[in-house]
């Protein structure tokens, strides 16, 4: 987005950025998507090619299992509303932290999790801590002024190489 952003401000249109930019990835996506695997396997073949026990053995577990449980329908449910609306979130105009917290909320309401759960999640409170402190110092260095300037000695000292661009996206 900043490279647009930069390109838009040099005079350069691209129609659908994101459309141009899926049909570029398409190919090389789907290679890679085809092509890994089988290189994988080809380099690290695998020790044991046929599990004849497999099926039983998964059937076994899964009896042993048991049906789904309430708190397991629970957790699913709130997971496919927070999906679905982290997804149409921007069409909504709900924020993403908004819906995680809902989720979240449901789910401690609902007694699916406890706050023992989330209080022991010792490394998921540790990004976050260092996520708003990241967040904190970046909205402080645009507020006083440091990125605009940052980008505009880049934009001009860009513009000063006089690079040619072709205009005809």
């Amino acid at each position: 987005m900043l490279c647009l952003k930069l390109a838009e401000s040099l005079g350069v249109k691209i129609k659908s950025p994101w459309v141009v930019w899926f049909k570029a990835s398409c190919f090389p996506a789907l290679a890679s998507l085809m092509l890994t695997p089988f290189i994988i396997y080809k380099i690290c073949p695998p020790e044991t090619k046929h599990t004849i026990d497999a099926p039983i053995l998964a059937k076994t577990k899964l009896e042993q299992m048991g049906p789904v449980k309430p708190n397991e329908w629970i957790m699913m449910g709130t997971m496919l509303v927070t999906v679905t609306l982290w997804i149409s979130g921007g069409s909504l105009s709900i924020s993403t932290v908004a819906v995680a917290m809902m989720g979240l909320s449901i789910l401690l309401i609902l007694g699916v999790l406890s706050w023992d759960d989330c209080l022991s999640e010792k490394t998921a409170w540790d990004i976050l801590a260092w996520f708003a402190l990241l967040l904190g110092m970046a909205t402080q260095l645009t507020v006083l002024g440091v990125v605009p300037l940052l980008s505009k000695s880049v934009a001009s000292f860009l513009k000063s190489l006089s690079v040619g661009i072709s205009r005809d996206y």
